[in-house]
């Protein structure tokens, strides 16, 4: 018998949450490599026009990683949040009817008992 839910899609949503810790992790470390960097570079003599622009350029540098991999982190959703949807994708109308018929036999089923067990006592 085939699985409902295939198991690809939830090691695929475990793989996710991981890329997503591994990628606030980098945004924290490409931070502190920043000021670290900031920090040292806060004592250089910049009357050397060249020095000036090679540290200009590897702030930008720094910061368009640090958006990419912030924009990236955004985007990835949750272990949790992809659970919710996978769910939600398999909770249809056809579903929830189909559930609520079985439902509704059990419940006969039970009152045809309880009937029997109630004419039977008498």
């Amino acid at each position: 018998m085939e699985p409902i839910i295939n198991p690809m899609l939830i090691y695929a949503i475990d793989t996710i949450s991981e890329f997503k810790m591994a990628g606030v992790i980098a945004l924290i470390l490409a931070g502190i490599a920043m000021g670290f960097y900031l920090f040292g570079t806060s004592f250089d003599d910049f009357d050397n026009q060249e020095k000036k622009n090679e540290r200009k350029n590897t702030i930008k540098t720094g910061l368009k990683i640090m958006v990419v991999i912030g924009v990236v982190v955004s985007i990835l959703p949750h272990a949790s949040t992809s659970y919710k949807m996978l769910a939600a994708s398999y909770v249809t109308t056809d579903n929830v009817n189909a559930a609520g018929q079985g439902v509704k036999e059990v419940v006969d089923y039970i009152f045809e008992k309880v009937d029997e067990m109630h004419s039977g006592n008498k």
